[in-house]
């Protein structure tokens, strides 16, 4: 009979000791997690003002329909290598 009690006390003690760590794991990865979301809205940002960037140019060609040719050239040959970047990016 001795036994028993013996074996409540360690199992209340294991059970103390994981609720006591529970807390500070999950504070942990909540703030990993805030970190996280942060970074990716600030990249989300950047990435927004790329699109913006790329739809302004195309926008401008389909205005000309693609009429001039120089001026269709002029305008998407920059916005090419910016948006291989942004894909790669993504």
């Amino acid at each position: 009979m001795m036994q028993f009690p013996g074996r409540i006390t360690l199992i209340s003690l294991l059970c103390f000791v994981a609720c006591a760590l529970v807390p500070l794991g999950c504070s942990s990865k909540e703030n990993n997690g805030r970190e996280d979301l942060t970074r990716y809205m600030d990249q989300a940002r950047l990435w927004a003002a790329v699109e913006a960037q790329i739809n302004n140019a195309i926008s401008s060609v389909r205005r000309d329909q693609f009429v001039h040719d120089e001026f269709v050239s002029e305008t998407l040959k920059p916005i090419v290598g910016v948006a291989q970047q942004y894909v790669g990016q993504l």
